[in-house]
Order: structure tokens, then sequence, then C-alpha cells
């Protein structure tokens, strides 16, 4: 039996209960702050616990995803795979719960109403490359510093995009 943790298919957390993310977006008040806030609070231990316990199908897995969003020119295929890179730490966390709430999160992010417009992507990318370079080398406090890094990072950008009446509402939904 595979484990828990690293569940695969329609029983996969990260997938089926995606689908909560639009009941949470319009029935409830959530906005892209609560969820940026959320994410803060639950990803770094995410990428600790991933750090400490990801498999070798887990990170190859991550490896593969990390290389096209560096390879790649399509926005996308970028946001695609962004979105893919935090999926699987949170299936390899080791914690079902923490899982299931990321699956939630990352929804109501990418699914939300609203969307930044293009972002500085070689920051994003440096910033993944040393949530990435702990997580292969099992270290979870740098993991868990580079995610609290990269998630900040994301709240500021927001809040500068959203007074710079940069925020667009989403053309595409994946």
């Amino acid at each position: 039996l595979p484990s828990p943790h690293n569940a695969q298919g329609p029983n996969d957390p990260s997938s089926s209960l995606r689908f909560l993310s639009v009941i949470i977006r319009n029935f409830t008040k959530a906005d892209l702050d609560q969820v940026m806030l959320t994410r803060i609070a639950t990803e770094p231990t995410i990428a600790f616990l991933a750090a400490r316990n990801i498999t070798p199908q887990g990170l190859e897995n991550l490896t593969s995803t990390f290389q096209i969003m560096k390879e790649t020119d399509s926005d996308r295929a970028f946001r695609f795979n962004d979105r893919k890179f935090h999926d699987i730490l949170a299936q390899e966390c080791g914690n079902c719960i923490l899982s299931m709430v990321s699956s939630m999160l990352t929804g109501l992010f990418y699914v939300g109403q609203l969307s930044t417009v293009h972002g500085d992507y070689d920051a994003i990318i440096e910033q993944h490359q040393k949530i990435y370079d702990a997580i292969r080398e099992k270290a979870p406090q740098r993991a868990e510093e580079a995610m609290k890094k990269h998630l900040l990072t994301a709240q500021q950008y927001i809040g500068q995009s959203r007074e710079n009446k940069d925020l667009k509402p989403l053309v595409e939904r994946q």
C-alpha cells in the first residue's frame, strides 16, 4: 500500500478537495489577503516536513516540475507548475491534514477571481531554487525559512499590485 502522504489518484487530497476552493470563494468572504495569511501560516511547516519526509519518487516529481518551471516561456505552464511544485510538497509532507488544507488554499489562490499581472519570474525561480535545494538536501529549517520568505515576498507583491491597480480578473482557470 502507498503511504498516506504520497497518495495518488482520486483519493489524493490535492485533487479531490480542490472543488472546495470554489465553494469557499463563492460563499465566504475569503479574499486573497486571507488566503496568503493562511498560506504563510501553513506552507513553511509543509516545507519543513517535506524536507524530512520526501520520498525518492516525490523528489523526482519535484525535480521535473521545477525544471519545467525554469524552462517554460508560457505564463500558463509556469503558473501550473508553480502550483504543482507546492502541491508536491504538500503531498510529501507526511501530514494528510496539512495536505488537504494546502489543496484548498492553492485552489483559492489560483482559482480565485483575481490574479496579479506577470510577476518577476526570475525572482520566483530563485526563491523556488532555495526551497528545492533545502528539500533535496533534507534541510528542514532551511526549507521552512525559504518557503516563508517566498510567501512573504508574494504577499508584498500582491499588496503592491493592488495599490497600483495591477490586479486583473483571471482569464484562464486551471
